[in-house]
């Protein structure tokens, strides 16, 4: 699903749905829509997803490259230096060249331009002539890849294609619409009960592998005020739905929850405004 939003913490945002489980099919829904609005709004994903991403040489020599997608990480970058599509050169980050995130020293934000490093031996510019496929990146493309530990391990071994996996206590830890991570492999929960965590393997482009008992749980995060955008879009329209679900009268909690929808379409629109993707002109 790659939602923005963790289930748990969305229901929380929203009174008398922290206790029940009946509602969580339709908020997971609600959560996947607003992820959606907020994404397409941003023009930018957020979640991270393995990709091969080439570009074409230059006929003019240029030691900066922007990029127009944004990389949560470089697995590996290489060059063919002669048009033969064979990759002869491999560049190694800090060596050959450097990546400059979006927030300098903010790993959590993601790499929008490399640049030569001017004391590096195997390139002296992006590549040149002007081959097609000259350069060959390997990524995980999308804003970041945020990893939090659930603080929990796996309770068995699972092969690439079990569909379930045992993790002591995982019911207070991870919920349905999580995106789950073991190892590279991404895994999307759609169901938890007790320490039985259901996935759908290998999602984003990941590859379904073996996982061995003890093996770490982790659940991606994105950047927080992305996550309560989504939070509030849902409780914002959950009060839409449900005119004044607490005690007064009518009149007093419809002005409240006006109030409270006004807030929070401002907070909506101004995280929109902040992680919107710019142009970047080279």
């Amino acid at each position: 699903m790659n939602n923005l939003a963790r289930l748990a913490e969305a229901k929380g945002k929203i009174t008398g749905l922290s206790g029940t489980t009946s509602v969580d099919p339709g908020l997971l829904d609600e959560i996947a829509d607003a992820s959606d609005q907020f994404r397409e709004a941003t023009g930018r994903d957020f979640h991270a997803t393995v990709a091969t991403k080439y570009f074409t040489g230059q006929r003019r020599r240029r030691t900066t490259l922007l990029l127009p997608f944004d990389v949560a990480s470089i697995t590996s970058l290489a060059l063919d230096d002669d048009g033969d599509g064979t990759y002869e050169i491999t560049l190694v980050e800090n060596t050959d060249y450097f990546a400059y995130r979006e927030r300098d020293g903010d790993a959590n934000t993601p790499i929008y331009r490399l640049e030569i490093n001017p004391n590096g031996t195997q390139i002296s510019a992006w590549p040149t002539p002007d081959y097609p496929r000259a350069l060959k990146m390997v990524c995980l493309e999308g804003y970041s890849y945020e990893l939090e530990s659930t603080g929990l391990t796996l309770g068995a071994n699972i092969n690439d294609s079990a569909t379930s996996l045992t993790a002591t206590g995982a019911a207070s830890k991870v919920f349905p619409g999580d995106t789950l991570v073991l190892g590279s492999e991404q895994m999307d929960v759609t169901m938890v009960s007790g320490d039985t965590v259901t996935v759908t393997r290998a999602i984003n482009g990941t590859t379904a592998a073996s996982h061995t008992t003890a093996d770490t749980l982790y659940v991606r995060r994105f950047p927080r005020p992305v996550e309560g955008a989504v939070r509030r879009r849902v409780a914002m329209n959950r009060w839409d739905q449900n005119l004044g679900y607490g005690a007064g009268s009518p009149a007093m909690e419809e002005m409240a929850q006006r109030s409270a929808i006004r807030k929070a379409t401002a907070r909506w629109f101004s995280t929109i405004e902040t992680y919107e993707r710019k142009d970047r002109v080279s």
